[in-house]
């Protein structure tokens, strides 16, 4: 598929190459991840140190966000 024309359109070539769009491999890569994490497939060695503990009361507590 060599296809360098300002005509040719990547949606079209990601058809025909049988590829997800961006929006679909987005949302499996992200439903992938916790999974990945509760399997120890990846490893999550530092991660608390990129993120911060968010204590307090209500919903929000015992949660943890990004810096």
């Amino acid at each position: 598929m060599r296809r360098y024309r300002h005509t040719s359109s990547p949606t079209e070539m990601l058809k025909d190459l049988g590829w997800a769009s961006l929006q679909v491999r987005r949302r499996t890569a992200r439903l992938a991840m916790p999974y990945k994490i509760q399997h120890s497939i990846i490893s999550t060695e530092g991660l608390k140190d990129k993120l911060q503990h968010h204590g307090g009361e209500g919903p929000m507590a015992s949660s943890w966000y990004s810096r």
